[in-house]
């Protein structure tokens, strides 16, 4: 015990002796309480439970962040996340490290659950002040409660808590906890945390730690068995990180054969695991009426759909979706992406399915929604022993008068498995319900919609590939209408009057080849935000003047426009593409707004404007601008004062935009296609992203500006060297460079270098430490043995804090000479070597030439027990065989037993194993650590070690724990070997020294 452990033992052995003393216990009672006492803060309650734990240390190390420990103030943290993802199993962690910080401790389980029975909740209060004033009478005064506790320092779980009426009966006053008391609360319900201080979402677990997690539960151990691979890595993408699902599978399929494995996999397509099913129906259980009838569309239908477009369609439905929606939030039922779409963890979903499958198990029409393909097909023909959708489907035309309450229909004519089929109404379709919200009908075999078509309910119409000629005669009731996307409607002629649709925001017209004129209604709609127009050929006149547009599209509409104009105050993004028109209207820049303008323009465009308009611009892509020269005036782009992403492309006079560096905000610079193009003005110091694609004649940069991070040049086969890389950059990316020679020096901060098919750079530079990643395909005159060992000592110089380089690709027909154990083939095997120093191994892999699109994975076993896997992408033509290394750590490896290397090339898409055909030869290079040096390989060669010793005389400096740190990578004797590796450090100042050491193994 420390000192300070013992201090604290003392300190709470007192206040207990005191505190029963006023109770005047007996002699015997007040010892046996002491000693009870002790013991419980010796040894923490839930020790047993936090092995095995997968991925806890980060939630463990930002969560105790935010309680502050040592802080006086008295702090609840909320625990938040959806059902299975790991808030108890972190709760219980945090409890059994902290609680011996406290003077008193209490651990309620199962909130939800224990306070739904009578009395329930009154149960549970009263056990929480017992257990924290450490005394068995359960009726309790608040004055008693508050004389007792404001001094002491407390810490308490209240786990699985489900609403706020619970919180607040359970600590009803936070004032009762003495100074630097912690309150901690799990909870799926995130509206609960009115009262607490932070709150913290649990995330799912990565691949790796999901892997892990699962493996120890169904094999014990961390890796896969061998033959197990593929089926747990299945396994753990059904289970998509929530750990309760992991364990569960793991704990079912323990012991199984891979017959079975395989068996339940399928099932898991169809049937959920019910153990899974039922705890994450807890949240479901707990939602209104409207509250779950959202959450089922989501589930079944809206999964994917933008979050505005679903509460439109739900509001639309009387589902009082605009709150809904947070509730699910809350609940961590759904999420929103970054693009604003609604998301749904797939356990989550499947769950939802599963609701409505149970609603009827035998016929999918009783059913409140079909999404299955198979199942609505089987609905629609009344065939119930259809297996696959592969056939057309003739429908009469009343087959919905039956269902009157569709509120949703969706039709496509692909099945997922690619296969085309028809929907055909040989007589025609009488109606729709009146209650239909949202229709999609993709492949519609009429001429227009029914005669009878009512659409006052209607939020969107989707009609695409469609033989329709116009919509419905006359003016429709619109009044809910929010969306119209009509797409690849060859035949239509006319647009319908929408003036009645009040609240349309959105029209997308795409390919619509007959069409000639849009409705005038269309610009006196007040709420009008998005236009889209793709491909309207035979339009002539395009006239958009709306009070509310903010984006306007427009793709190939313009090669026969005779009138363009355009005004609305309120545009913002404005796109048009592949059109001949000489000049931009004047109105656009009447608009302060406007902030992103894409350019796709024909030859005899003549300039931007001069007008300040242009001055609230930040994203300009301007493409094909001027061609061969044709146009030689000067853009203004110093009128673009806000200008912060710049595409250009077709440009090829350098005076064109002379003045670029004038603009002080620009961050992103892409050119493209500027094949004439020998120069580049002076960049903005401001920039933080270069790059150029199809600069054939370019022969040189300006310099380059300090605060760039990221450099691309692509296809600049010109350029014959680079100025000085400025400090900031993180990645250097140069493809198809054919006449470089040389790299600069690269800058400290740099971890990304990709050099693929720039052929005539003789050699790679001094790599900085902070490079994690090589790839430098077809640099032919890469491929010696002394790339090898700069490569091999890159990866070897980061041992400082053995966050050694990753991984390194270029020209190779054979792993070196140098190298302990190598093999042709797929596969390796070597002995067994002491973990004692043992960091780590260094994989090589021979790649034969050809074309490649796929997986390379390594697997690493020990007595057919994996202990390691990994995977990278090949996705190019190798002109010559190519080597590859990377660097991985094993863990927990078993005593005395070989291990075996094997490796697999599998093609992308189909899964197939190629290995015999794609992999020349293996090796490993084991890599050793002690206090004073890293070391690949052994040797016994003492004049060996006397001249590695000379190679970097004076560099060794030394590491965080204050030892000199050496490294070296296995080799031989080899004078003039030692020769070149000397000349790798000439004028460097590194961390480490290098050793080549040799062996005579055969293997």
């Amino acid at each position: 015990m420390t000192k300070r452990s013992s201090g604290t033992t003392a300190h709470n052995t007192t206040f207990i002796s005191l505190f029963l003393l006023s109770y005047a216990r007996t002699e015997s009672e007040l010892l046996k309480e002491i000693v009870g006492d002790v013991l419980q803060k010796l040894t923490p309650t839930y020790q047993n439970q936090l092995k095995g734990l997968v991925g806890i240390e980060d939630n463990y190390e930002e969560i105790e962040s935010l309680l502050k420990i040592g802080s006086t103030e008295v702090i609840t943290i909320g625990i938040w996340g959806m059902g299975g993802i790991g808030k108890t199993t972190l709760a219980t962690t945090l409890y059994a490290r902290l609680s011996p910080r406290f003077e008193g401790c209490c651990f309620l389980k199962n909130v939800r659950e224990n306070s739904s029975s009578q009395n329930g909740l009154e149960a549970l209060h009263n056990k929480l002040f017992a257990k924290l004033l450490e005394i068995e009478n359960h009726c309790f005064d608040l004055n008693f409660v508050r004389r007792k506790l404001k001094h002491k320092k407390v810490l308490i779980v209240l786990d699985d808590v489900d609403t706020l009426q619970q919180l607040e009966y359970l600590v009803e006053d936070y004032d009762l906890l003495g100074p630097g008391s912690r309150v901690i609360v799990t909870t799926r319900n995130k509206q609960i945390f009115s009262l607490v201080d932070e709150v913290y979402e649990v995330k799912k677990l990565s691949s790796d730690q999901s892997l892990q997690l699962f493996c120890l539960t169904v094999f014990g151990e961390k890796q896969p068995k061998h033959g197990y691979e593929d089926l747990s890595r299945s396994v753990v993408s059904y289970c998509k990180g929530v750990p309760l699902a992991l364990k569960v599978m793991g704990a079912s399929l323990r012991r199984r054969s891979e017959e079975v494995w395989e068996s339940e996999l399928r099932k898991l397509q169809k049937i959920p695991n019910m153990q899974i099913h039922n705890i994450l129906k807890l949240s479901y259980d707990g939602l209104d009426r409207s509250q779950k009838n959202i959450f089922l569309d989501i589930a079944c239908l809206l999964k994917g759909e933008n979050k505005n477009s679903v509460t439109s369609l739900l509001e639309a439905c009387g589902f009082f979706a605009v709150s809904g929606i947070e509730v699910l939030l809350d609940k961590a039922l759904i999420t929103i992406s970054n693009y604003n779409s609604i998301e749904m963890h797939d356990l989550i979903q499947q769950m939802g399915q599963e609701i409505v499958y149970q609603e009827s198990i035998k016929d999918p029409g009783r059913r409140s929604r079909l999404w299955k393909h198979d199942e609505v097909y089987e609905v629609l023909k009344y065939n119930k022993n259809l297996d696959t959708l592969t056939e057309d489907l003739c429908l009469s035309s009343d087959f919905l008068a039956k269902m009157p309450n569709v509120r949703f229909l969706k039709i496509h004519t692909k099945h997922r498995n690619k296969k085309k089929f028809n929907v055909s109404l040989p007589h025609g379709l009488k109606s729709f319900s009146y209650k239909l919200r949202y229709l999609q009908w993709h492949g519609f075999c009429l001429k227009s919609l029914p005669s009878n078509f009512c659409a006052e309910q209607l939020v969107e119409l989707h009609l695409s590939l469609s033989k329709v000629k116009r919509l419905w005669n006359g003016v429709q009731d619109l009044s809910n209408l929010k969306t119209i996307l009509l797409d690849d409607l060859p035949e239509l002629v006319e647009m319908p009057d929408l003036s009645m649709a009040r609240k349309l925001e959105r029209i997308s017209l795409q390919y619509c080849i007959s069409l000639r004129e849009l409705h005038p209604s269309i610009t006196s709609l007040p709420k009008l935000t998005q236009l889209e127009l793709f491909g309207l050929s035979k339009i002539d006149i395009l006239k958009v003047h709306s009070k509310s547009l903010r984006k306007l599209s427009t793709l190939g509409c313009s090669s026969s426009l005779k009138e363009f104009s355009i005004t609305s105050k309120e545009m913002t993004t404005l796109e048009l593409l592949e059109t001949t028109i000489s000049a931009l209207p004047s109105s656009i820049w009447e608009n302060r707004k406007l902030s992103k303008l894409t350019l796709t323009v024909s030859n005899n465009f003549e300039k931007l404007s001069d007008e300040g308009g242009m001055g609230s611009i930040t994203t300009l892509n301007h493409s094909e601008c001027v061609k061969h020269n044709a146009c030689h005036t000067h853009h203004n782009f110093g009128n673009l004062s806000s200008l912060k992403e710049l595409w250009l492309s077709g440009i090829n006079d350098v005076s064109l935009f002379a003045n670029i560096q004038n603009l002080s905000l620009l961050q992103v610079l892409h050119l493209e296609n500027c094949q004439n193009l020998v120069s580049l003005p002076q960049l903005p110091p401001s920039l933080g992203v270069l790059s150029l694609s199809d600069l054939r004649e370019l022969v040189s940069l300006p310099q380059l500006p300090p605060s760039l991070e990221i450099v691309q040049l692509i296809d600049c086969r010109k350029l014959v060297s680079l100025p000085q890389l400025p400090p900031s950059l993180e990645s250097l990316q140069l493809n198809d460079c054919r006449e470089l020679v040389s790299l600069p020096q690269l800058p400290p901060s740099l971890d990304r270098l990709l050099l693929n098919d720039c052929r005539k750079l003789e050699s790679l530079p001094q790599l900085p430490p902070s490079v994690t990643y090589v790839k430098a395909i077809n640099c032919t005159l890469l491929g010696t043995d002394f790339t090898q060992r700069i490569a091999l000592q890159h990866m070897l110089s980061r041992s400082q804090s053995l966050n050694f380089g990753k991984f390194f690709m270029f020209p190779g027909d054979h792993v070196t000479d140098k190298c302990e154990f190598q093999k042709a083939g797929t596969s390796i095997t070597i002995p067994y070597l002491s973990p004692s120093n043992l960091c780590g191994f260094i994989c090589s892999l021979v790649l034969y030439r050809g074309s490649y699109d796929g997986i390379v994975s390594s697997s690493v076993y020990q007595d057919d027990e994996g202990v390691f896997y990994d995977n990278y992408l090949v996705s190019k033509n190798l002109t010559s065989d190519h080597i590859s290394f990377h660097y991985f750590k094993p863990k927990d490896l078993s005593n005395d037993v070989p291990l075996k290397f094997e490796f697999h090339f599998y093609e992308r898409g189909s899964r197939k194993d190629y290995s015999q055909e794609r992999i020349k030869e293996c090796g490993v290079f084991p890599v050793y650590a002690s206090s004073m040096e890293i070391r690949v390989g052994e040797s016994d060669d003492e004049n060996e070690l006397e001249s590695i010793s000379q190679i970097n005389n004076n560099e060794s400096q030394p590491s965080e724990n204050g030892d000199a740190v050496g490294v070296g990578v296995g080799g031989s004797s080899n004078e003039n070997g030692l020769e070149s590796i000397t000349q790798i450090h000439e004028n460097e100042s590194q961390h480490e020294s290098i050793r080549v050491k040799g062996s005579n193994n055969d293997n």
